[in-house]
């Protein structure tokens, strides 16, 4: 048996690991307490939401950076946020983390039938498809507004995944298996007039943007990734060409004052 096996097989391991996240539970309860921090107590899940979004960018950007001690770091951010929001809930008697715990285990189980039942798969395309099936199945009875994609997402991803829901493009305003043509007509439109309204001309960037998108979709790509990539490449080339350029760039020095005091 390989040596990483053994490790997490044995009991005692097992043990530490969990405690680890015990900690964590405990230190929240400490901050919380009666003779905790200030800030935190007066926190609540609304107040606090925004942090878990603003840390899960930050732990994001370290992975794309291929960062593993500032992704460890991040995660280590989105982990405590996810867990002091848990405990928020608990405290008020609405949910509990065995409940979390609870919920998300048999979504797995339930949206995996060809490892925890019978279902038979021959590719990861076919694992896709009964994932959306199933979701779908799930969702029938708890209809949730407009397509169900949250409007705090970052908007080329939340693009992508309403036109991976749609029915059609064209529920959006784009001509099916022609997106090309409203980036041409767009760009032109921008290009040719001379004095275009604020207003029509964020109209038409809209438009061209959602028609990349939908084009990304079809060579199958992520249109949020392949921007971020190509930044990464792009601001790597400019501070080799300008290496002062840094100079003018501040420091991170640490968590902004919103963060926590």
């Amino acid at each position: 048996m390989p040596e990483k096996i053994k490790a997490e097989s044995d009991p005692c391991e097992k043990s530490a690991r969990w405690g680890k996240v015990e900690r964590l539970w405990k230190i929240i309860d400490r901050l919380r307490g009666e003779n905790g921090c200030p800030w935190d107590r007066q926190q609540t899940p609304e107040s606090v939401q925004t942090y878990l979004v603003e840390e899960a960018h930050e732990a994001a950007a370290a992975v794309r950076a291929g960062a593993v001690e500032e992704a460890a770091e991040e995660l280590g951010d989105v982990l405590f946020m996810v867990l002091f929001l848990i405990h928020l809930y608990e405290e008020a008697g609405r949910c509990s983390l065995e409940t979390v715990c609870d919920r998300i285990a048999d979504k797995m189980i339930r949206r995996h039938p060809h490892v925890f039942g019978k279902t038979a798969v021959n590719s990861a395309a076919d694992v896709r498809t009964n994932w959306e099936k199933i979701k779908a199945k799930e969702k029938k009875d708890r209809p949730e507004p407009e397509l169900g994609v949250p409007q705090t997402l970052p908007a080329l991803i939340r693009a992508y995944r309403l036109l991976s829901r749609a029915k059609s493009v064209e529920v959006f305003g784009l001509p099916a298996e022609d997106e090309d043509s409203v980036l041409r007509e767009s760009v032109s439109r921008l290009r040719q007039a001379q004095e275009m309204e604020k207003e029509q001309a964020s109209q038409d960037i809209a438009r061209s943007l959602l028609a990349l998108v939908a084009l990304a979709r079809r060579h199958g790509v992520r249109p949020e990734d392949c921007l971020h990539a190509y930044l990464n490449r792009a601001e790597r080339q400019a501070w080799d060409r300008e290496p002062n350029m840094a100079d003018d760039v501040p420091v991170k020095t640490g968590r902004p004052s919103t963060r926590r005091p």
